[in-house]
């Protein structure tokens, strides 16, 4: 029998969202509750879920709400009570101060309702927590401290490379179950010889937590993972993992506008950044660079740059080197940190010369990072813009427009917001073309979709 069409509890949303019946509910139910040693009552009886889908239950046993939440990722507490907009989502609007872009709700009934077909964004998302729940089913074989580290190590590994290509969003709920099982272990008697590891892997999961939280808009919570997160790496001893987080720390800041924070971060990183040359210590020297840029202060701007290409050029391994991925930068990257530091600096020729190498850059690689390399198209079309080259804009925006859902995040979104504020100053006045870009920018920003995120 299928949930009611208007469902009193989010269960029941979600029951409505993954096309199930209650009955299929049960024998999902069941089949996750034969993974967990700790539970003994491995099956509920029909009236029992319809109950709880219904509402008629909120405080199940504790057994019952291991089970819940390991198979939905949201906590008993929220899945029994009624639903708060679409299955399982959040309000992520990011902020609405000047300058920054804003996000509008469902634009019809049906997508609002969830009864909708599910989006291209929700697919990945369940795809990722499909990868969670795999992953929680090996951790609970690991029998020592070895095989937790190594599974732990593989996991953070697969998401740091999946990260540039597939988005943070989507990588959510495996991210959080690797930091989840990480800490559940670190609260259990650990070999000391062992915890540092731990404590390391925690930091990354952490930190790309924090990366992806900023991609949804929820920088508040971008930021407290980030501080976590850094806990974590001071207990694992490594200032390459702390560069690396200090630089999260300044970019978040960066995408919120709140500029003199971003080189305020980049400064705390500064003892770290002497005493390793990877490429965390790179990108620190590339982010510190454009934060003197963003606070107007040219000189130290154009100084900070000429010493990120030094950097550069004598990096070496790091401890996130063996991590890979997400957590590491390659030279195209650096070309886009560059180029965006540029498009704060008042000469537009310079910045479109340092955007079209990054674009070449990015389009001469074989390596997928979606985030910067379209960050190099938006600094390209930005410094188009300030030029009064009008074709250009549209032609380097191409791109941006056809992105898939997943990928029109945040920082994305804030440039856009860039590019806009420069189309819509007096020069641009009675421009037709102008116009029907600016509307289409208008629509673009409008139209992200809301990731669905567990709690």
């Amino acid at each position: 029998m299928p949930p009611s069409p208007n469902p009193r509890t989010l269960l029941g949303l979600l029951l409505v969202q993954r096309r199930w019946t209650v009955d299929q509910f049960c024998r999902e139910y069941a089949t996750t509750a034969a993974r967990l040693d700790d539970v003994t009552t491995r099956t509920i009886d029909y009236s029992t879920a319809k109950r709880w889908v219904a509402g008629k239950v909120t405080r199940p046993v504790p057994a019952s709400r291991r089970v819940l939440e390991e198979l939905f990722g949201i906590t008993a507490d929220r899945l029994l009570t009624p639903p708060q907009g679409p299955p399982p989502r959040t309000e992520l609007a990011p902020p609405t101060r000047a300058g920054h872009p804003a996000t509008r709700p469902a634009a019809n009934s049906e997508e609002a309702s969830g009864n909708g077909p599910i989006s291209p964004s929700v697919g990945g998302l369940l795809m990722a927590a499909e990868e969670a729940a795999n992953f929680l089913l090996r951790a609970h074989s690991a029998t020592t401290s070895a095989d937790v580290v190594t599974l732990l190590t593989n996991e953070v590994r697969r998401i740091a490379h999946a990260f540039p290509t597939e988005g943070g969003p989507t990588l959510i709920p495996g991210l959080a179950a690797a930091q989840r099982f990480a800490f559940r272990h670190l609260d259990a008697p650990t070999d000391p010889n062992q915890a540092r590891d731990v404590y390391f892997l925690a930091a990354a999961a952490s930190g790309m937590l924090a990366h992806a939280a900023r991609d949804t808009g929820q920088l508040d919570a971008a930021m407290t993972q980030t501080r976590t997160a850094l806990l974590c790496a001071d207990r694992a001893g490594s200032p390459a993992l702390r560069v690396w987080l200090r630089n999260r720390q300044a970019s978040n800041a960066r995408w919120a506008g709140w500029h003199h924070d971003a080189l305020r971060y980049t400064q705390l990183a500064d003892a770290d950044a002497t005493t390793t040359r990877g490429s965390a210590a790179v990108e620190h020297a590339y982010l510190q660079a454009r934060a003197y840029a963003t606070v107007g202060d040219i000189d130290q701007a154009h100084a900070a740059l000429r010493a990120a290409a030094e950097a550069r050029d004598r990096a070496q391994p790091d401890d996130l080197s063996d991590l890979g991925g997400w957590l590491t930068i390659n030279d195209a990257d650096t070309l886009y940190i560059a180029a965006d530091a540029h498009s704060f600096l008042p000469d537009p020729t310079t910045a479109e010369a340092a955007a079209t190498t990054a674009v070449a850059s990015f389009e001469a690689t074989t390596e997928a990072r979606h985030g910067n390399t379209n960050g190099s198209y938006e600094a390209l079309a930005l410094a188009r813009a300030r030029a009064g080259n009008v074709e250009g804009v549209r032609e380097a925006l191409q791109p941006i427009l056809h992105l898939p859902p997943q990928h029109r995040v945040y920082g994305l979104l804030a440039d856009i917001q860039r590019i806009h504020d420069v189309l819509t100053t007096p020069r641009y006045h009675n421009t037709t073309a102008i116009r029907d870009l600016t509307t289409e920018l208008e629509q673009f920003m409008q139209d992200r979709p809301q990731p669905a995120l567990p709690q």
